[in-house]
């Protein structure tokens, strides 16, 4: 074998061999130099390691037949990388191996921070390629302990016995870079550590508020990184670090210290459905019936939210309150309808809550479950003696009926009627639940509560004195006529009038609706019948330039020359229209002037 041979021979082989790792081929030929003879040469080219497992075992070799301090570097750093959460700037990588137990500050550690050069010079090319196969290596198994201890040491330097604002806090994490990786991680090493270890570390971190605080400040996490007033207790509980939270609870007191929005950390248990934390700081003792800035206990936040497994470990609790009122006046039953929740409303009426307790607007659970229209948790209260009758004592007046009908929740209205609801409560301002519907455009419960029976009044007013049929032709609900002729047939008064005076005719008038208007008239409304100001369907038909209900007024009989309380006629307030400039009422003025000549000859 010539020269140009054996070189292009060596150069194809290591190629071949290192597969793209640049550092193993520089390896590769650091070890065929030593070669003095072309049979040795050839013999170390044909024996060159070709499988993942050997270039390992290669590897790894190679690093332990460093000098130590190089062989030591090398394996914690493949450690690090190893047992890291996530991967590890070269920066990090530095704090990482200056940060030694004792360090108290960062100036304690600047001289030891390695150039980024000699870090990445060190195994460069193997890193990647082989990080499946050291898992299963010995010699890196105590990374993430070293990791867990290096990331407590870093939190707690003097450095960061200080909170600072937001813009101080980017200007730090990039100071100090291995900050966010540490407030990320550390708890993550922690629990890959034989317990007890660390404890004494961990406990000196999570005593300090102050750091603490500057921890949470650097987490990646934006639901904590703007809190305040977060104690170990709190940040523990909020990672799920329960062997850290069982260290502090017995070890220091502020079980119960409270953020700024006066949480308690059993706060934090449950809106972060810690199970194992929850169940630790009640048996510890943790305050239960602790509330937030907005009067909310730790039940009212589990019943909000629907957290029923978190709400059975509170429920058994010895001196739980069941009936607590937050600010708003809501109990923890109160809340657990909004969300339709009915294994949490059963689970607190089984252990004793009140059915009937009002919040500050004077409504019930029972309410809020009808108004949402979570008809089985209606059915589940009533069952269990909620009174369907109540009414608000602030605001709105109303019974549970008449929100249902408002909301056009027909389940729960149906519901209400099979229970015995009282059908003509009315509200505050007069209305009963068949004049909310009709107000509201539910023409289906509308029919559902006029089929119901039970004496239910169809003239109810209210305090303007609109009853359901003037409501029902004002949304235009008995367009088809059929449930006009159920109104009528049931006793609505056809002739009734509103305080200024309004029958129904005069507000299909106001609709232009002549099928309506027909079967008033048929059922005996007065065609020529006037409002408080004098005024008849005709003179409103023709105000509004409603051509076709003019013709019809005119054909079923409505008097032309009628006046209103100003002397003025249909034909008067027609031609005013006309000179206020409307385009509108030609049609009707013409027409008016036709039938009024034609009636005279």
């Amino acid at each position: 074998m010539n020269q140009e041979e054996c070189s292009s021979r060596i150069i194809e082989t290591v190629i071949e061999s290192a597969q793209g790792m640049f550092l193993l081929a520089h390896l590769h030929m650091e070890e065929l130099v030593r070669e003095i003879t072309t049979n040795g040469l050839q013999h170390k080219l044909n024996n060159l390691p070709r499988t993942t497992d050997k270039i390992y075992e290669a590897a790894l070799t190679r690093i332990k037949a460093q000098e130590a301090r190089k062989r030591e570097l090398a394996i914690d750093l493949l450690s690090y990388i190893l047992n890291a959460a996530r991967p590890l700037t070269v920066h990090e990588l530095s704090h990482v191996f200056a940060t030694q137990n004792g360090s108290r500050k960062l100036e304690d550690i600047h001289g030891d921070i390695l150039a980024d050069g000699y870090l990445t010079s060190t195994c460069a090319g193997i890193v990647m390629y082989f990080q499946d196969h050291m898992g299963n290596d010995q010699v890196f198994h105590k990374g993430s302990s070293s990791l867990a201890e290096k990331c407590l040491i870093y939190l707690s330097f003097a450095e960061f016995s200080q909170v600072l604002s937001a813009d101080e806090v980017q200007h730090r994490m990039v100071q100090y870079p291995f900050l966010n990786y540490a407030a990320d991680n550390w708890h993550i090493h922690l629990a890959e550590t034989p317990d007890g270890d660390l404890d004494h570390i961990a406990l000196k971190f999570l005593e300090c508020t102050s750091k603490v605080s500057s921890a949470v400040q650097a987490m990646s996490d934006s639901r904590t990184s703007s809190e305040k007033r977060v104690t170990g207790l709190h940040l523990a509980t909020y990672l799920n670090a329960v062997s850290s939270v069982n260290l502090l609870l017995s070890k220091s007191n502020g079980i119960d210290a409270k953020t700024q929005y006066g949480e308690t950390a059993m706060h934090w248990a449950i809106d972060y459905d810690r199970v194992d934390i929850l169940k630790a700081l009640t048996q510890k003792g943790a305050d239960i019936n602790a509330t937030d800035k907005n009067g909310r206990t730790v039940l009212h936040r589990a019943a909000a939210c629907g957290k029923v497994n978190l709400a059975k470990i509170l429920v058994k609790a010895k001196h739980i309150n069941l009936n607590a009122l937050d600010f708003q006046n809501y109990t923890p039953l109160g809340t657990a309808p909004h969300h339709g929740n009915g294994s949490m409303v059963r689970l607190l009426v089984e252990h004793g809550a009140d059915l009937d307790i009002r919040d500050e607007q004077g409504w019930a659970a029972l309410r809020d479950a009808a108004l949402r229209e979570h008809h089985l948790i209606v059915k589940y209260l009533i069952k269990q003696g909620a009174k369907c009758e109540v009414q608000a004592t602030k605001g709105h007046y109303w019974s549970v009926l008449c929100w249902a009908a408002t909301q056009g929740h027909i389940s729960v209205v149906r519901l209400l009627v099979e229970k015995g609801a009282n059908l003509n409560v009315t509200t505050d301002e007069g209305k009963s639940a068949l004049r909310c519907a009709m107000e509201y455009g539910y023409g289906k419960v509308a029919w559902l509560l006029v089929k119901a029976g039970r004496n239910i009044d169809l003239n109810i007013p209210d305090h303007d004195g609109w009853s359901p049929l003037h409501a029902a032709v004002k949304r235009s609900l008995v367009s088809d006529a059929s449930f006009l002729w159920l109104l009528l047939e049931n006793g609505a008064n056809v002739s009734a009038q509103t305080k200024r005076g309004l029958t129904a005719l005069h507000i299909a008038a106001e609709e232009d609706d002549i099928p309506i208007a027909w079967v008033l008239l048929e059922k005996g409304v007065k065609i020529n019948v006037k409002n408080k100001g004098g005024m008849t369907a005709l003179h409103i038909a023709s105000r509004r330039g409603n051509d076709k209900f003019v013709r019809f007024l005119l054909e079923m009989g409505a008097d032309p020359i009628a006046v209103d309380a100003s002397d003025k006629t249909a034909l008067h307030w027609t031609i005013n229209e006309l000179v206020e400039g409307s385009t509108d009422h030609h049609k009707v003025t013409k027409r008016l002037i036709e039938w009024m000549a034609n009636t005279a000859i």
